[in-house]
């Protein structure tokens, strides 16, 4: 829910933004049916496994199907860690 706030406030810099979800399979649900729009062929998706529970990864390893499940955490750890001039500032 506290994302909701951050989107009210106009600081969430995702293109696609659901606050909808209770618990971990609920979340997982919504990324599963955004990543399934994204397009046929999608051969991997990268997460960060210390902040994916385990019901949740389960879940979505079983309604991608043939998609792989890649750990993506260093990568996304060093996008997190470029800082605009604003972010900067702050």
């Amino acid at each position: 829910r506290m994302e909701g706030f951050e989107k009210e406030l106009g600081r969430i810099a995702a293109p696609a933004v659901k606050t909808a979800s209770w618990g971990s399979t609920d979340a997982i649900r919504l990324a599963i049916d955004h990543i399934k729009a994204l397009g046929a062929g999608l051969k991997r998706v990268g997460f960060e496994p210390s902040f994916l529970p385990s019901d949740a990864k389960d879940l979505l390893s079983k309604e991608l199907g043939g998609a792989s499940l890649a750990d993506a955490q260093f990568v996304l750890e060093r996008l997190r860690a470029v800082k605009t001039a604003a972010e900067l500032d702050l």
